[in-house]
């Protein structure tokens, strides 16, 4: 192989390599600015780095950020989509807003949320107490989909807001464990419940 040949094929597998390395973190939160103090995830609207799309103080709505972790930019597509409930709810709200496409610079981040009033009320779609919501997405052309098994779009399961308290969840990556944000705690609260209720039942019979 000539010098000139190898140079092609060397900048080819360059350039795959780089475009392996680009990626994007999904992370999913909850904001409830409807009960307590109310709580929105951090960044938020407004905030450096951040394309917004949707109402920029839902009262109640799941979230989505996407996160460009590469170092070239990326265009995400539209299509995006949440299912996976139990209740056999879909959520598809953003393609007008995304339209042919928008494009995240490295290191900025993208924040889908209810486009109007509870249109993403995702905690109400509770069908199953074990259903875990999956995140349908496209970035260049290419499509994926990510288990929320945390959890948080359909708040451990439970509509919690039947208990009056607030269902907020800070970002976390998609399919990870950690605490929850508001006041109260969403599952210090419904474990202190449950637990009421359990020792009244044993103290009736």
């Amino acid at each position: 192989m000539n010098k000139s040949k190898f140079l092609v094929v060397a900048l080819g597998l360059l350039t795959v390599a780089s475009s392996a390395m680009a990626g994007v973190d999904v992370y999913v939160g909850y904001a409830d600015g409807l009960r307590g103090t109310g709580f929105f995830p951090s960044p938020w609207a407004g905030d450096s780095g951040v394309t917004f799309l949707g109402l920029t103080a839902p009262a109640d709505s799941g979230a989505l950020m996407f996160v460009n972790t590469g170092a070239t930019a990326v265009t995400f597509d539209a299509g995006t989509k949440v299912d996976g409930f139990g209740s056999g709810s879909t959520v598809q709200i953003w393609d007008s807003l995304i339209g042919t496409g928008i494009s995240i610079a490295p290191g900025d981040k993208l924040i889908l949320t209810a486009t109007s009033y509870y249109d993403f009320d995702s905690s109400d779609y509770v069908g199953s107490i074990t259903a875990i919501p999956v995140v349908h997405y496209s970035i260049d052309g290419n499509s994926y989909a990510k288990s929320d098994s945390g959890q948080v779009l359909n708040t451990g399961g439970y509509d919690i807001a039947a208990y009056g308290l607030n269902e907020s969840y800070r970002w976390r990556l998609i399919g990870g464990n950690g605490s929850q944000a508001g006041t109260p705690a969403p599952a210090a609260a419904i474990t202190m419940l449950f637990g009421l209720a359990a020792r009244s039942r044993r103290r009736k019979s």
